[in-house]
């Protein structure tokens, strides 16, 4: 009677428990131990999402390989700070616009009084200022004074000023060329272009006909 008792409690106790592994808890693809892999497989998984572990595969990032986000790097184009640098250029110069009076060639009769006047833009990075003066530098004066002031004031550059010089034509008749320049209030002369062309006057006196 025992041992017929213990047979059937064994015989029930193998059925349940078929039973139970084989619709609850079935071992994948029927490998011995397949069901404590997949447990641990999934422990793994999910501390890996929770940041608890990391993946067999992942890659780690030193600290200067920290991921940032992807930015257009034409939004970061740098311009230099501060404000625009100053055009570097010669101080003094000057740039011949046109003659107003007197253009070259022009005919006068002996010792006829003209006034020449010459229209000139400031081409220099400098103001020309009180203490700057027109000056004759060689050719024939025809009467002018050797230098008079240039202007009563301030001409900032790429401004323009009309100059003026009163002359008297000679007496002989024959082409007459009188060449001028300016001069800083260092007593420095400058003239047209980068060269310091002198700008001039240009007459051709003639007698009168009877």
């Amino acid at each position: 009677m025992n041992k017929w008792s213990a047979a059937l409690c064994w015989s029930l106790i193998l059925f349940l428990s078929a039973c139970y592994l084989s619709q609850d808890n079935p071992l994948p693809e029927g490998k011995p131990g397949a069901l404590f892999t997949e447990a641990a497989k999934t422990v793994s998984v999910k501390l890996a999402v929770e940041g608890i572990g990391k993946p067999e595969n992942a890659q780690t990032l030193s600290p200067e390989e920290t991921i940032s986000p992807a930015v257009d790097s034409a939004k970061l184009t740098l311009t230099p700070g501060g404000e625009n640098e100053p055009i570097s250029g010669p101080c003094d110069q000057v740039k011949f616009v046109k003659d107003i009076t007197i253009p070259d060639d022009m005919e006068l009769a002996p010792g006829e009084k003209f006034t020449k006047t010459w229209r000139l833009q400031n081409a220099g990075s400098c103001s020309w200022t009180i203490g700057y003066m027109l000056y004759f530098e060689s050719g024939d004066s025809m009467g002018a004074p050797a230098s008079l002031e240039l202007t009563s004031e301030t001409i900032q550059p790429g401004n323009t000023v009309d100059v003026s010089v009163d002359m008297i034509a000679p007496q002989e008749p024959g082409a007459y060329q009188g060449n001028w320049k300016i001069r800083n209030v260092k007593g420095d002369g400058f003239g047209v272009g980068p060269y310091s062309k002198a700008f001039w006057v240009k007459i051709n006196v003639v007698e009168e006909s009877e």
